[in-house]
């Protein structure tokens, strides 16, 4: 790794540390943030380097979590799916693969980020028989969620690689 991929890795994770722990004071727009800081962690895919998106997400995750206080319950999404998902799509796209085996990966990360944080949900609060009875729900609505939200990252990083095209020449 040469010292321009550290370098920005070391800028993605601060932003999106910063972005991750400011999501916890705000909790109205924590997963708000928490996709920003997602989006934040592609930039070392501009030089290619997947590692370096990798210790920005650990990076920025520790960050964060050292900003929230060490509050790993609001900082879990971050950690299971908004930190994983724009980096994994981009990987996906630059490998090659069809859109629709891409979407269907994507989905099955999806709904196995479900059952994880419906059982981290049951676990640490009151059963709840809402959740017990009706998480099917969750699982079908997770469908067009997830083609609506992997439009828009798709979008928003398409634009970000084009302003730093402009700016890192």
């Amino acid at each position: 790794m040469n010292s321009k991929v550290i370098s920005i890795s070391a800028i993605a994770a601060a932003v999106s540390g910063l972005l991750v722990g400011l999501g916890c004071y705000l909790g109205n727009f924590d997963f708000s943030l928490f996709l920003l800081a997602g989006i934040f962690l592609t930039i070392p895919l501009y030089r290619n380097s997947v590692w370096g998106c990798v210790l920005a997400y650990l990076a920025g995750g520790f960050i964060g979590l050292m900003i929230s206080g060490f509050n790993i319950i609001v900082i879990f999404p971050y950690f299971v799916w908004f930190g994983i998902h724009p980096v994994l799509g981009c990987i996906l796209a630059r490998k090659g693969i069809n859109k629709w085996l891409s979407f269907l990966i994507k989905l099955i990360f999806l709904e196995l980020t479900i059952f994880l944080l419906l059982q981290f949900t049951q676990a640490l609060t009151v059963k709840m028989d809402f959740l017990n009875e009706n998480a099917w729900i969750f699982y079908l609505v997770a469908i067009p969620v997830l083609w609506f939200y992997d439009r828009m990252v798709e979008y928003v990083v398409r634009y970000l690689f084009t302003v730093l095209s402009k700016v890192a020449k």
